[in-house]
């Protein structure tokens, strides 16, 4: 694991620059052929593009909250309803120079997966 200086947030940042982001755009369909993909919006915005990266959280995938034109194959669509969901957290503490129990580091980082 490594801490990114101003946070993942940051590196967000700089990879959108010059990008027309949207935040908040709830994503209904993905239209997806040989000739590109139509991205429609909840408030029926239209994006087409040559290709889309999706990267909605499997919660999303298994409600079947966006719908996919044409439907993902079957075998995708089970492989995402035995995708387990638990929690996931990440504890950082930060020592006082000198004071680490580890050789030299300053950070100590554990995550801790719940089922």
């Amino acid at each position: 694991e490594t801490v990114l200086e101003g946070g993942f947030h940051a590196l967000v940042r700089r990879l959108a620059e010059g990008l027309a982001v949207r935040l908040g755009a709830r994503v209904v369909s993905i239209e997806h052929s040989d000739g590109g993909v139509v991205v429609r919006t909840a408030s029926g915005e239209r994006f087409v593009g040559s290709v889309a990266v999706v990267t909605v959280s499997v919660g999303v995938l298994k409600a079947g909250d966006v719908t996919f034109v044409p439907p993902l194959p079957e075998d995708k669509l089970a492989a995402i309803q035995r995708i387990g969901m638990g929690e996931i957290a990440k504890l950082f503490i930060r020592f006082r120079p000198g004071r680490s129990p580890l050789s030299g580091d300053s950070y100590l980082m554990t995550q801790v997966l719940a089922a």
